[in-house]
């Protein structure tokens, strides 16, 4: 079973310069699957359509056409409600942890938004599913009265990341999160990350195939707003795109 799919995903933007505004096509009947328990990589050349793809499927964009499924069923964000329902389900960490976080914020309300809003916890509840995130992800508590904003990069990588987890989502999608951490790190969060598959699916958005290897069962490559090639994590590319990515590996 799929717990994500995409079906014919065309996006468009409207593009404006000094002759005027026309559409440009980013995502062109996009089909993709993310299986149950599984991990698929999304990978491309910056400005393929990778993180507009992720925030498509999180209701932040809004397609031209195609349709989106969440475990089998057409996924319907018309409300608050229905929102709330699937972000108790899923959840995104993106790129960017600086410009995800509220700068009022300290490092234990980042963790403890997801749980104020999404879950039926009561305050020590919440309290000890912090501290549990802090532990998995290394992130010292003597942390959580500090403002989020003061942390280096790779440490703010790892509170977003704990934020994402601490809902337990079914489906987490990626956005090159764990780009700001060392190798050292990389190498922990994604042994914490596998441990984890089979219980959550991922959508893992990287430009690292070290790293889509390391975590995912299958990669899927993005060029030119389409799905050029999908294959198993243990199989060799055929595109031109695929071959050009695992030369620069070796």
């Amino acid at each position: 079973m799929n717990i994500i799919e995409v079906k014919n995903l065309t996006c468009e933007f409207s593009k404006r310069s000094f002759l005027g505004s026309q559409n440009e096509c980013v995502l062109n009947g996009i089909n993709l699957s993310v299986k149950t328990g599984k991990a698929l990589a999304l990978m491309g050349v910056s400005g393929s359509g990778k993180s507009t793809l992720a925030n498509t499927i999180m209701g932040l964009n809004r397609q031209k056409s195609g349709k989106v499924l969440f475990k089998g069923e057409i996924l319907d964000l018309s409300s608050l409600k229905k929102r709330r329902e699937f972000y108790k389900k899923a959840q995104i960490v993106f790129q960017d942890p600086l410009g995800s976080t509220s700068p009022a914020f300290s490092v234990f309300d980042v963790i403890n938004e997801p749980l104020l809003h999404l879950s039926d916890l009561d305050k020590n509840g919440r309290l000890e599913r912090v501290k549990k995130m802090c532990k998995n992800l290394q992130i010292n508590e003597n942390f959580l009265n500090k403002r989020a904003i003061s942390l280096s990069g790779g440490e703010l990588g790892r509170v977003c990341l704990a934020r994402a987890l601490a809902i337990e989502p079914e489906l987490l999608i990626l956005d090159e999160a764990l780009s700001s951490f060392d190798l050292v790190l990389q190498d922990e969060i994604i042994k914490f990350l596998n441990s984890l598959k089979g219980q959550m699916s991922f959508l893992f958005i990287t430009h690292d195939l070290r790293l889509a290897r390391a975590i995912c069962d299958e990669i899927a490559l993005l060029d030119s707003a389409k799905i050029s090639e999908i294959i198993s994590v243990n199989e060799r590319f055929k595109s031109e795109l695929g071959l050009a990515l695992e030369s620069a590996v070796l």
